[in-house]
């Protein structure tokens, strides 16, 4: 559009204009609820539309695995549950502007999100062998807790001469709190209750006799992740028309990504009806990360009069 070339079949359309009081439209939709066991629901969206403007905020807490955002009109598309509990806490904005006389256009989006999963699994097992059944218990429980925030801005300058500022910003995190059980048997623990209740009974320091008697291993694992990154991109464009026909442009990009993961895990694996000591395992990681890269280019644009260019250019990185 700024080289005064046609890149596309041009669409021919009837031109119709609202009377003034008709230009702005406002948009606002809100939705509340509650449930047993204490599930709630609550979200928001707003918009004002103009002819060369639309700005829309949301927001959107709840504890029924919802994680939706709305368009710009308003409509929560659909989100797929992922498995467990989770409690969300989202607010975000968007913002479009087109200037009326066609110089600029601006485009802003900003979202900050909150979750929390809680997951519990567990299982019972049953190996049927000639000398005689095993049987295994197992529960996982994890909490985590993720956070993120996220900036994007389009500005596009069309007059006197074509710019472009391109900025993405991201940051965000989750802490992870784990515990993982299981044990191993010679005798059947159904009457303990589940998976998870029989485990209960079998780390008791005073477990029942029978269960002692019976019980071949046990193991237990507490582990904690936790993870920070960010993350910042820019990009600057500038075109300008010389006037024998031909264009000049500058770009320079650049990114700078930083990660920092740690893990820790305890772990005690106890046996019994033998001779065999305990087994203790700590474990620590720290995984740090830092990266950038940066990028800059000059082109020279030779427009030919047949609509063929050239594109001759140095770049650096």
């Amino acid at each position: 559009e700024y080289m005064g070339r046609n890149i596309e079949q041009p669409d021919y359309v009837m031109d119709v204009n609202l009377k003034r009081e008709y230009r702005k439209n406002y948009i606002a939709n809100a939705e509340a609820g509650g449930a047993t066991e204490g599930r709630y629901l609550g979200r928001g969206f707003g918009s004002r539309i103009t002819d060369h403007s639309n700005v829309s905020a949301y927001v959107n807490f709840n504890n029924i695995n919802e994680s939706r955002t709305p368009s710009g009109s308003g409509d929560w598309s659909p989100s797929n549950a992922p498995v467990g509990r989770q409690t969300t806490k989202t607010a975000g904005m968007n913002m479009e502007i087109d200037d009326k006389d066609k110089r600029y256009k601006e485009t802003l989006s900003a979202r900050y999100n909150h979750t929390t999963d809680h997951s519990t699994h567990s299982s019972r097992m049953t190996r049927f062998l000639p000398d005689g059944n095993t049987y295994s218990l197992n529960d996982n429980n994890s909490l985590t807790k993720r956070h993120s925030f996220s900036l994007n801005n389009t500005f596009i300058l069309k007059k006197p001469f074509w710019f472009r500022s391109t900025t993405e910003v991201s940051a965000g995190g989750y802490d992870q709190n784990s515990r993982a059980r299981s044990s191993s048997l010679s005798a059947e623990t159904s009457r303990y209750g589940e998976a998870s209740a029989a485990l209960d009974t079998l780390f008791l320091p005073d477990m029942p006799a029978e269960l002692r008697r019976s019980l071949t291993n046990r193991m237990l694992t507490l582990a904690y992740n936790t993870q920070d990154n960010f993350s910042v991109y820019q990009r600057l464009e500038l075109n300008k028309k010389l006037p024998w026909g031909d264009n000049i442009e500058f770009e320079v990009n650049g990114q700078y990504n930083e990660y920092n993961t740690e893990y820790n895990s305890d772990t005690r694996l106890d046996y019994f009806n033998s001779t065999t000591p305990a087994d203790y395992r700590n474990v620590f990681q720290d995984s740090p990360s830092k990266n950038y890269r940066w990028e800059a280019r000059g082109e020279y644009y030779l427009n030919f009069l047949s609509g063929w260019t050239w594109r001759l250019y140095s770049l650096f990185n």
